[in-house]
């Protein structure tokens, strides 16, 4: 009897041990990542976290799996927290904040948003995106997207009357964008100052950190504003450096502008150094940019009134874009200065673009033909007019 009890006995002990030690397992979490999805694609397709850019994916892969039943799974541990994107069979599918959690994720097949759940970065980003979008609802604004819509009409008709009166409708409404866009931009700056050291504000800031969206002196506040855990993001170190140093530091008002040779309209080639004119605007430019188009009736204009005697030509150079959606938009807009082409596969800037350092379209340099010497950089329309008018007189 006694044998029988202690042999019990070893048996209760040895089941509490076990259970003991089960549960001491689960209650030890991993201290990095772990990731559990879902998403409807066959069996073993891939699915990668892709550190780059936002929507791009040819950087550097941080991880990858395989899809089973509809579901996969990521383990792994990042030494610091960046706005990653998924690509799911090499297709971009969206972007969430990459940190030591568990997070899941629900991908939709139709949608570039995937639903993100776990990762406190990504819902602080969605607040700051929700707050901004209240913004563009705002009914005092309709107007814009009815005008931007007109415009869309207008080019997908191939209405050339129509086009010129909409892109005129919405010079009009310049005051009206420019407040909705300080209102943007404000809801950004109010975070970023806030919170100089998190990740979360890089992406907050995002691609208006670019000339044009911000002044100079913005470019150089907010770029020297980031600290900490800002300044280690992909975005920060690829876009944002690149963006302060071309805006302070390459290509600027008094150094030498490339000189290129690039195909025209017709079947010769181009180049810019051999341009007959005193000064010279290099307009890069693509069909799809409405600031870009925008800006011709007022660019021609300034051709006429001051490439009478071979003082003025203007230089388009179509970038970003098929030459032929270029052509048809050179037709429709009827520009009749010199259009060159620099063009590269999936829609990406030309070499010309590149060695130039296009941080957006439009982007203009005003440069003296004979040393090719930068005058102007990214002029606003009353900066360029006054200084033609001081160059050429009325």
């Amino acid at each position: 009897m006694k044998i029988q009890f202690n042999l019990k006995l070893l048996q209760i002990l040895s089941l509490i041990v076990l259970i003991i030690s089960t549960s001491c397992k689960e209650d030890v979490k991993h201290d990095g990542y772990y990731i559990s999805g879902t998403a409807n694609y066959p069996d073993n397709t891939e699915i990668k976290l892709i550190e780059n850019l936002p929507g791009m994916l040819t950087g550097k892969v941080i991880d990858s799996t395989l899809i089973k039943n509809n579901q996969f799974e990521f383990k792994g541990k990042v030494n610091q927290v960046d706005y990653v994107n998924i690509s799911v069979d090499s297709k971009y599918k969206g972007s969430f904040f990459l940190e030591n959690s568990e997070i899941s994720i629900a991908l939709n097949d139709d949608s570039f948003t995937p639903i993100i759940n776990g990762s406190k970065m990504t819902d602080t980003y969605n607040e700051i995106q929700a707050k901004i979008s209240e913004v563009y609802k705002q009914k005092k604004y309709d107007t814009i997207k009815k005008v931007s819509a007109q415009i869309g009409k207008a080019k997908k008709l191939g209405d050339k009357k129509l086009l010129d009166k909409t892109l005129a409708n919405l010079n009009n409404l310049t005051p009206l964008i420019e407040e909705q866009a300080q209102s943007v931009k404000n809801i950004k700056f109010d975070f970023i100052k806030a919170n100089p050291s998190s990740p979360v504000a890089i992406h907050v800031l995002g691609y208006t950190f670019i000339e044009g969206s911000m002044n100079r002196d913005e470019l150089k506040e907010y770029y020297h504003l980031f600290t900490g855990d800002a300044i280690k993001t992909f975005f920060y170190k690829e876009h944002m450096t690149s963006v302060y140093k071309n805006a302070f530091e390459n290509l600027q008002v008094g150094t030498i502008a490339p000189d290129f040779t690039l195909p025209t309209t017709t079947t010769t080639n181009i180049t810019l150094s051999k341009v007959k004119a005193k000064y010279i605007l290099v307009d890069f430019w693509a069909s799809w940019c409405v600031p870009c188009r925008a800006s011709f009736p007022h660019l021609k204009e300034l051709r006429k009134k001051y490439a009478k005697n071979g003082d003025f030509e203007i230089v388009g150079v179509g970038t970003a874009d098929p030459k032929d959606k270029l052509l048809k938009a050179i037709k429709e807009d009827n520009t009749p200065w010199i259009h060159v082409f620099d063009i590269a596969e999936n829609h990406q800037y030309g070499e010309i673009a590149k060695k130039y350092s296009v941080p957006h379209l439009p982007t203009t340099f005003l440069i003296e033909s004979k040393t090719l010497k930068i005058i102007l950089r990214d002029p606003r329309k009353e900066e360029l007019d006054s200084k033609l008018e001081a160059l050429f007189g009325n």
